[in-house]
């Protein structure tokens, strides 16, 4: 029987990627004071060794320990971690202490980031995130604090990353103890210290770079291709353009009730759906890897920016990237280096991604995937074709033999990569969002593929809008993508009814999800390397066993 992968955890980019999650944590958690003195006491002790070694090299004793290559590595390691946290603290803001300050109607000027849009009655709202670039009617310390607004205007204008928006809102400071599920408690945990709960836009002092206006108004033609005149496409959007403002919440409750959220936030399955459709579009014109996988890169990189940018979307995007670019460099690259390049890149950035919500929630579920879900699936799947080996399929039984181990193939695996997720986003959506699923194991069997086909038909009814004109696009979503997603909603509600094992109303300490999340990230490293040691010490063992031939 054929050994279970390993995962080799000694790629530099995984320990970079680790050391850089510690010193964010360590910036926010100790003062620069705390952290020079780490340094000093550093460049004390490696001062110490180097005149030791100098004394014994003069002396003619040419003794090392046994130990000094793993000193030596441990010295790197703190290092590079205060070096990181130094430059997390120059990039993260320092909290605001506004006890005495009176918050209340202020004239402020926002650079926009996130940006959702939705109509309420004759107003349009826009809310999101942004950042303080003068606030004329603050203080100087307000400057470059990040804050969640909530604002209205009479008359549309377009909005979009990067721009610069005047505003006269009601700010209030976040603080304090809120309920565990509040949303004032959710913007303590992603360490946005202000909201603007009201206010209005009174004019653009800036617009944004080109690049972003050209995201913009691409992001426009595709929504005007995904809205027919007469019907309902919110789920549509918001999968394919992550625009979550026309959703009804029925809608996020029944997605939510199933286990299948995740589809509706546009994560690295979209993403993968994509490029893989993409790669197989363009292999049929007969391009090699490399001529085929550089529009690719290309292509999801402009979407990715085109939806916004997300968190999980962005961690995809790079790690696509970073596989697709090594047959480059004639390289072999690992899935788990290649989620560290994603991460290190995302929090050099911007180290307050960090605490999202969907960053934790995509970094995690990819882990869960390379270190449990992976090897769970490879083993069963070799133990399913073991089993039957010895079956000689006929000619007459052939096919129905091919479909049915093609079927049991795909539901192994997905119910092993299913079942190890389920399970360890148990305590993280309790603790954002005071619920789980456990039907959503078995539902995601079936609701996977049907996304697929959503998704990939979007993809298409959006590239067949841009080639032949909206009239096209729009004959395509009413005639086939519609009712594709209408039978995907009924069959979430029989789902919904038939297999109700969901769970509401939970509560869970701050931090208990990441915490075991982290512990089970350590236990499997440390099984995997225990299991690439064991296999390496039977390997030589049998190979020193060998007869020598001449």
């Amino acid at each position: 029987m054929a050994l279970t992968p390993t995962v080799d955890d000694r790629s530099p980019l995984w320990r970079l990627f680790t050391s850089l999650v510690i010193a964010i944590v360590l910036a926010e958690r100790c003062s620069p004071n705390f952290l020079a003195y780490g340094l000093g006491i550093w460049a004390l002790s490696i001062a110490g060794a180097y005149a030791i070694s100098h004394r014994q090299r003069s002396e003619g004793q040419c003794h090392f320990a046994p130990r000094t290559h793993h000193r030596r590595a441990y010295k790197r390691v703190m290092l590079c971690i205060l070096g990181l946290a130094f430059y997390a603290q120059h990039r993260l803001h320092p909290p605001l202490d506004i006890e005495h300050w009176h918050l209340g109607w202020h004239t402020m000027d926002i650079r926009l980031q996130r940006i959702y849009a939705r109509t309420r009655g004759q107003k349009h709202q826009v809310y999101g995130q942004g950042i303080v670039v003068d606030g004329l009617s603050l203080p100087m310390k307000f400057n470059g604090q990040r804050l969640y607004f909530m604002l209205y205007e009479r008359t549309p204008q377009p909005h979009y990353r990067g721009q610069i928006v005047r505003v006269r809102g009601h700010i209030r400071h976040i603080h304090g103890n809120y309920d565990l599920h509040s949303f004032e408690s959710y913007l303590q945990r992603v360490r946005i210290p202000l909201q603007i709960d009201r206010g209005d836009i009174q004019s653009i002092t800036h617009e944004g770079n080109f690049f972003f206006r050209y995201c913009h108004h691409t992001q426009c033609c595709i929504r005007s291709f995904l809205s027919p005149a007469h019907e309902d496409s919110s789920i549509l959007r918001c999968m394919l353009l992550n625009d979550r403002g026309d959703v009804q919440r029925s809608q996020k409750q029944l997605f939510a009730r199933t286990g299948v959220a995740h589809l509706l936030a546009i994560s690295g399955l979209h993403i993968g759906m994509i490029g893989l459709a993409l790669e197989f579009f363009l292999r049929l014109w007969r391009l090699s890897k490399r001529q085929r996988r550089i529009p690719c890169i290309a292509i999801l990189g402009l979407y990715t920016y085109v939806i916004g940018a997300p968190p999980s979307a962005v961690r995809a995007w790079l790690m696509l990237t970073y596989l697709w670019s090594a047959c480059f460099f004639s390289r072999k690259a690992t899935t788990l280096s290649a989620i560290s390049f994603a991460g290190i890149f995302s929090l050099l950035a911007s180290p307050y991604q960090l605490w999202d919500w969907g960053f934790q929630f995509s970094y995690i579920a990819v882990l869960c995937i390379i270190l449990i879900g992976s090897p769970l699936a490879s083993c069963m799947i070799t133990i399913f074709r073991l089993s039957n080996s010895h079956e000689k399929p006929t000619r007459q039984h052939s096919l129905g033999v091919r479909c049915y181990r093609s079927v049991m193939t795909y539901s192994l695996q997905s119910f092993c990569i299913s079942v190890p997720i389920s399970i360890l986003m148990i305590p993280l959506s309790i603790e954002y969002f005071g619920s789980f699923s456990l039907s959503g194991i078995v539902i995601n069997l079936i609701a996977i593929p049907l996304a697929f086909g959503i998704i990939i038909g979007g993809f298409g009814t959006i590239v067949i809008g841009f080639f032949l004109g909206n009239s096209s696009s729009q004959w395509m979503l009413r005639h086939w993508l519609q009712p594709y997603v209408h039978l995907f909603e009924g069959i979430l509600h029989w789902c919904d009814i038939h297999l109700p094992y969901a769970w509401t109303g939970q509560n869970l300490s701050p931090g208990i999800g990441i915490i075991v999340c982290i512990i089970t990230t350590m236990i499997s490293l440390v099984w995997h390397r225990h299991y690439r040691n064991h296999f390496h010490s039977l390997h030589s063992i049998k190979t020193c066993r060998m007869p020598m031939k001449c």
